[in-house]
């Protein structure tokens, strides 16, 4: 009878009878669904690979999670703020677990989460409760970029999605491709109220496309000093831009360079600060290759308290740095340089520059 069938194992009987095809009895059935709602050992989501065990989560919290497309990171993955915990499996199967779905926001707990390098997918966003509240750490040595979004040309452009109120804390200067976040060949990503400590490079770009930068902030001293705040990659020659759209973004105390910017093209820098290392914006001059130095727009922008010059543009072997625009920026406080000094310059705009405190000039054209 229908009682036998459904206990079978046999070919078209048991699970089969209602519609679960692979064999097993009903009761085997039965018996999974309520472990994948047992939230002890390691039964619950464990039984489908997104939580550690021990930690409470059933397989229905987690499903509800991800298809709603807003998952929280310690609560559906089991990512441990402890600051000792390594979390990268835990942090990397959420976010893949939000691309499936379509994309999302990955919510993170106060505290922090050690990790290695993430690879954040097109469309999902990583959101902390604050920069004083939330950190990502490196784990020991990590010599590469915390969080990294990296595309390929064309139909691999990796569109939308973002970083927001967290702190990234890299390994030290000792780790010089120690990257906070690496963005290429990304478009229209957010990364909001993140700062940067112990980062040899703060945030990274190059190839990118309408990316808002708002209120990044490079700072810290001792273990916790960043080498250089941002920098402007090299790009493919086939490509030529380079655009973010940066406002309010601070690098404070860094031992290099604020902003090093081989290639901004299209970016706009709007009410940006860089204070200390050896310059605090230096642009062009690229260390491999010769794309030019274009289309940049920077205002209402401070360079302060440098060692060298505050504003540098220098051609080195770019074959051309031209057509860029400076509006009511600051140059003040260099130690042993200019004010602005602009090298192999032409086709530039500036006006109501305030240039003080330099050791040699305020403003020189080396041309």
């Amino acid at each position: 009878g229908l009682r036998a069938d459904l206990a079978s194992t046999a070919s078209g009987k048991g699970a089969s009878l209602v519609g679960v095809e692979g064999g097993g009895t009903l009761q085997d059935i039965a018996t999974l669904v309520e472990s994948l709602d047992d939230t002890s050992g390691t039964q619950g989501a464990q039984r489908i690979g997104y939580k550690s065990p021990l930690t409470g989560a059933s397989a229905s919290t987690v499903y509800a999670a991800i298809k709603s497309r807003r998952a929280t990171a310690e609560g559906d993955f089991g990512v441990v703020f402890d600051n000792s915990t390594v979390n990268t499996t835990a942090l990397q199967t959420a976010l893949d677990a939000l691309s499936t779905a379509g994309g999302g926001t990955l919510e993170l707990s106060a505290g922090v989460a050690v990790t290695g390098t993430l690879n954040r997918p097109a469309g999902v966003h990583i959101v902390g409760q604050g920069p004083y509240q939330t950190r990502l750490k490196a784990t020991s040595g990590l010599n590469a970029a915390l969080v990294q979004a990296i595309g390929t040309s064309g139909a691999g452009v990796l569109n939308r999605g973002g970083v927001s109120n967290l702190a990234i804390v890299g390994s030290g200067l000792a780790n010089t491709s120690m990257t906070g976040i690496k963005e290429a060949w990304t478009n229209r990503s957010v990364m909001r109220d993140v700062h940067f400590h112990g980062c040899y490079i703060g945030y990274y770009f190059s190839n990118v496309w309408q990316v808002v930068l708002d209120q990044l902030h490079a700072h810290g001293g001792g273990a916790e000093q960043n080498a250089i705040g941002f920098w402007g990659a090299e790009v493919d020659p086939s490509n030529q831009n380079n655009a973010v759209i940066a406002t309010g973004c601070v690098a404070q105390d860094v031992s290099l360079y604020g902003y090093r910017l081989i290639n901004a093209n299209g970016s706009k820098f709007t009410s940006c600060e860089a204070g200390g290392g050896t310059y605090g914006f230096y642009c062009a001059n690229p260390t491999t290759g010769t794309e030019a130095f274009r289309w940049a727009h920077f205002v209402n922008c401070l360079a302060d308290t440098n060692t060298s010059h505050n504003w540098y543009f220098e051609k080195g072997s770019a074959t051309s740095v031209k057509q860029f625009q400076l509006s009511n920026c600051w140059g003040g406080t260099s130690s042993t340089g200019h004010n602005f000094y602009f090298s192999g310059v032409s086709e530039m705009a500036m006006s109501n520059a305030l240039a003080i405190a330099s050791y040699l000039s305020s403003v020189r054209f080396n041309n």
